[in-house]
C-alpha cells in the first residue's frame, strides 16, 4: 500500500514539473531568467541523478528477488515505486535536454546502434517496463519467473548505467546529447 502512495506522490510531482516545463517551452526560457546553457547542465544532471538512483534501487530489487529475501517485502514494494518514478523523472528531464520531446522518436527510428545515448534509450526503457510489471505484482515472489526477472533488470540496470559512463566521457569531449542520438 505504501508503495502506491509513493507512486501517486511521485506522479503528481511528475504533472507538476509537467505543466512547469510546458509554461517553459510555451514562454522560453527569457521568463525563467534562465540561458540555454545553464538548462541544459540541470537538465543532464538531473537525467543522470535519477537515473543512476533508479537504477541502483531496480538492482537492489532484483537481488532481493533473486535470492529471495522475503524478509524486505515491503522494502522491495518502497524501493519499486521509487525506482519506477525516478525512471520517469529521468525520461522527462532527457525528453526536456533534447529541446523537443519528440525528438526521443528519432532516437527509436534512427538505429544508430553505435551511439551511447540509443542504447541508454533502449536500456531504461526495459527498466522502465520490467519495473512496472513487478509494480503491477504479475512477478511471483519466487521461482524460475522471478529468477529471469531479477537476471533481466540486473543486465538492464547495470547495462545503463555502463552505458552512463561513456555519455559522460562524450559530454566531457564536448558533444550534447542530442547530437550523439541520431548522427
Amino acid at each position: 500500500m505504501i508503495s502506491w502512495i509513493i507512486l501517486i506522490g511521485a506522479l503528481l510531482l511528475s504533472i507538476i514539473w509537467g505543466v512547469m516545463f510546458l509554461r517553459q517551452l510555451r514562454s522560453g526560457l527569457a521568463a525563467t531568467a534562465l540561458d540555454d546553457k545553464f538548462t541544459w547542465g540541470l537538465y543532464v544532471q538531473g537525467f543522470f541523478y535519477f537515473s543512476a538512483l533508479a537504477g541502483g534501487l531496480l538492482i537492489f530489487i532484483a537481488i532481493a528477488t533473486l535470492f529471495e529475501v522475503g524478509s524486505l517485502g515491503l522494502v522491495v514494494e518502497a524501493c519499486a515505486a521509487v525506482s519506477f518514478s525516478c525512471l520517469v523523472a529521468a525520461g522527462l528531464l532527457l525528453g526536456s535536454d533534447l529541446g523537443k520531446p519528440f525528438r526521443g522518436m528519432k532516437i527509436l527510428t534512427g538505429k544508430n546502434f553505435t551511439s551511447p545515448l540509443t542504447w541508454d534509450f533502449y536500456l531504461l526503457g526495459a527498466c522502465a517496463v520490467l519495473n512496472l510489471v513487478f509494480l503491477l505484482g504479475w512477478i511471483p515472489g519466487h521461482g524460475p519467473v522471478a529468477r529471469v526477472w531479477a537476471v533481466l533488470c540486473l543486465i538492464a540496470a547495470l547495462g545503463y548505467v555502463m552505458i552512463h559512463t561513456l555519455l559522460k566521457a562524450c559530454i566531457r569531449k564536448g558533444k550534447t546529447l542530442g547530437s550523439l542520438s541520431w548522427r
